[in-house]
């Protein structure tokens, strides 16, 4: 029983000791625990009470009476590595789970972001240590996503969802894939201010050219909206917007108050399919070229 307590401690101590070693980005927690049984054959190192401070290296006067310091805070970040692994002095860690918190993605006019978590490789030695950034489990954490070199702003609460960040010098993957809903949805002018529940899918690739959209989809309220295409770092677009399935009738109750109260009188039906597509410059004086094609 003593032995395993020290076992506990000792393991305990070898991952956080790699953790804050080998991550570019710094973190504070109030407690630790060390279990075999919980996830068994998977042991877990259970975080609580965790602070997620954001990366260095984007620009936070960009986002003006907002807080940025902070990446993450959560009531409980776990940990979890095979048991057999552990046995043989590995401590190769599988997958990080995240509850109970608030999660800030923000991006800076330039395409810089707070959430550059770089793990360098150690050294061999027998302390053996893999970080894998690839299966991050999110749920009930309130998120901002706040991108304003793409001017997308996303608000709302991560119910269960599903993190990758994959950063190669100055270009970074970001996909994000789950169940949430959503308070906020801003691209440009258009505008959902709204509690809808939502499956969300995006994938986004950052490079010192600008941002490119992969086939990154939502679901609101079981309408469909596609979005693909390119953001220039010098704001020229080229992108592509679809709606599919929508109905009509129930188009009025997400658009701003201000316009609820002049069509009120009215009461439309039928279903639309969006295919639309935005190219040009876009700057504070120039609007880009937009086309839109629907059927009805």
């Amino acid at each position: 029983f003593f032995g395993s307590f020290v076992m506990q401690d000792t393991v305990a101590g070898i991952i956080l000791r790699s953790l804050n070693k080998n991550l570019s980005t710094k973190y504070e927690f109030e407690s630790v625990r060390l279990s075999y049984l919980k996830k068994f054959p998977k042991a877990t190192l259970d975080l609580k009470n965790v602070l997620v401070h954001s990366s260095p290296g984007f620009d936070k006067t960009c986002f003006a009476g907002i807080n940025t310091d902070t990446l993450l805070s959560a009531a409980s970040v776990s940990i979890e590595f095979s048991l057999t692994d552990v046995i043989k002095g590995i401590y190769n860690i599988d997958r990080i789970g995240i509850r109970e918190g608030r999660l800030n993605l923000f991006t800076d006019t330039s395409g810089f972001v707070n959430y550059e978590i770089s793990v360098e490789r150690p050294e061999v030695t027998s302390e053996n240590f893999i970080l894998n950034l690839d299966r991050i489990n999110v749920s009930d954490v309130k998120t901002t996503y706040s991108n304003l070199a793409t001017k997308l702003l996303i608000k709302g609460l991560i119910e269960n969802g599903h993190l990758k960040s994959r950063i190669v010098g100055s270009d970074i993957d970001f996909t994000a894939r789950g169940e949430l809903r959503i308070d906020l949805f801003k691209l440009y002018n258009f505008n959902i201010s709204k509690n809808i529940a939502a499956d969300i899918d995006i994938n986004l690739h950052s490079s010192d050219k600008g941002t490119l959209f992969n086939k990154s989809s939502l679901l609101l309220d079981n309408y469909y909206f596609g979005l693909v295409g390119f953001i220039s770092t010098d704001d020229i677009l080229d992108l592509s917007l679809t709606g599919e399935n929508i109905d009509i009738s129930a188009i009025k109750d997400y658009l701003p108050k201000k316009y609820q109260s002049r069509i009120a009188d009215y009461n439309p039906s039928g279903v639309i399919n969006i295919n639309s597509r935005v190219k040009g410059l876009m700057t504070r004086t120039l609007n880009p070229g937009i086309e839109i094609a629907f059927n009805v």
